[in-house]
């Protein structure tokens, strides 16, 4: 058990209040030390000048919290997107150059006799 000893009192009955124990016989100098206690330890109040600083600090913040939030964003960067855009565009400009040369090259590969059959289906 862990007993605090400040000017020859000891402290253990909340320690054995908390255990179940029975109270010990220096538990009546208790009493004796807390009034001791309070008389050395002095109420502390503040300073006005303090007082008055503080209700005026707080008054701000509570102003500056109640206050409109203006909140400025940097403009969209729409490179990025007009850069998509233009490979997208290219990319199917390319296919569509692939397709016309593929259907050129099969249209000349084509026998004339096939090309007379198909111009007559027309």
């Amino acid at each position: 058990m862990s007993v605090w000893r400040p000017a020859g009192f000891s402290i253990a009955a909340a320690l054995r209040a908390k255990r179940g124990q029975p109270p010990a016989q220096d538990d009546a100098a208790l009493p004796l030390l807390a009034d001791r206690l309070r008389a050395a330890l002095a109420s502390v109040a503040p300073a006005a000048s303090f007082r008055q600083e503080l209700g005026r600090e707080l008054a701000a913040v509570a102003r500056e919290r109640r206050a409109p939030r203006v909140v400025l964003q940097r403009p969209r960067n729409y490179r990025r997107g007009i850069l998509i855009g233009a490979a997208a565009v290219s990319s199917a400009v390319s296919v569509a150059g692939l397709v016309a040369l593929i259907w050129h090259h099969r249209a000349q590969q084509m026998s004339p006799a096939h090309r007379e059959s198909m111009a007559r289906a027309a």
